[in-house]
């Protein structure tokens, strides 16, 4: 649609040697708090049955094989293999005990298995679509396809990628919380706002903020 926000951004860095990461995918965008911080007041007309965050992932650096580029398993929109309302734990040293093909994979600190439905996909390693990327394309998905990264195994290239993620303006983000809670850490929303990208806002459902803190 025309109206749209960008609710969430995010810088992502792999070095030399970095482990790969597990596979997510995610209708709400809970990461481990079960509390969903999108959700739509409106059905969207092409996929009633489920909410959609379209991610943009753009590549500030070259995404190659050896260096850790993004996955995706072919086709995964159209089913539900984790659930992502369920709260997972979070370890900051934890190594995910999962293997991709022989390959070493974490998810952040959080194991994915405390929220999978069914772990018999694991085994369509044949549908997975590694894509390489030059330093300012990007990558358009949405949130809702399993997706994860290989490891860089390179001696000397880093992998660093900027991930922007938007939502129609009929969307309520945070709407159940004033505090985010990730990762091993927390952030205070008071300040928080989603940015109007495209379009009007006719809902008037999120707090905008300039950025000195002060209502639009």
């Amino acid at each position: 649609g025309d109206d749209l926000f960008c609710w969430r951004t995010e810088f992502f860095a792999k070095y030399p040697g970095d482990e790969g990461t597990d596979w997510q995918h995610s209708r709400h965008m809970a990461i481990g708090s079960g509390l969903p911080p999108v959700i739509a007041t409106e059905p969207h007309e092409r996929y009633p049955e489920i909410f959609l965050t379209l991610a943009v992932w753009t590549a500030f650096t070259d995404a190659t094989i050896q260096s850790g580029c993004i996955q995706f398993l072919r086709g995964s929109h159209r089913d539900l293999y984790m659930d992502d309302l369920k709260p997972m734990s979070w370890d900051s040293a934890r190594v995910n005990k999962f293997l991709w093909n022989g390959e070493k994979r974490s998810l952040f600190g959080y194991d994915s298995s405390e929220i999978e439905i069914d772990t018999t996909w694991r085994s369509k390693g044949q549908d997975v679509v590694s894509v390489e990327v030059r330093a300012g394309q990007a990558v358009i998905f949405w949130e809702a396809t399993m997706h994860a990264s290989l490891g860089n195994t390179s001696k000397s290239e880093s992998r660093v990628s900027f991930v922007s993620r938007y939502v129609p303006t009929n969307v309520r983000i945070y709407p159940h919380q004033d505090k985010l809670s990730e990762y091993g850490g927390e952030v205070d929303l008071k300040c928080w706002s989603p940015v109007l990208v495209s379009g009007v806002d006719l809902y008037n459902y999120n707090q905008r903020l300039s950025c000195k803190g002060m209502t639009d």
